[in-house]
């Protein structure tokens, strides 16, 4: 996520890399018994949610389907 989604014009990997989300992640993304991502994303037991784990879960980029943000600006239909 962090290839696109970070700098002047996407600020979200700052905003989920500064919050308790991301903290957790990145104290423990070393360890594979709190984030094993050879599981699938519907299977994952992860000890804090990652971009994928809220945004992303069938697996698909259609983010706007499931971000609070987007349906409010008249765009949760949008197919990406």
């Amino acid at each position: 996520c962090k290839t696109c989604h970070w700098g002047k014009d996407h600020r979200d990997w700052e905003a989920y890399d500064i919050s308790l989300h991301g903290t957790v992640y990145q104290v423990n993304k070393w360890d594979p018994t709190q984030f094993d991502m050879s599981k699938k994303l519907a299977d994952a037991d992860y000890v804090g949610p990652t971009c994928q784990y809220c945004h992303m879960r069938g697996g698909h980029h259609n983010v706007q389907r499931l971000s609070t943000v987007y349906t409010s600006m008249g765009m949760s239909m949008a197919d990406r």
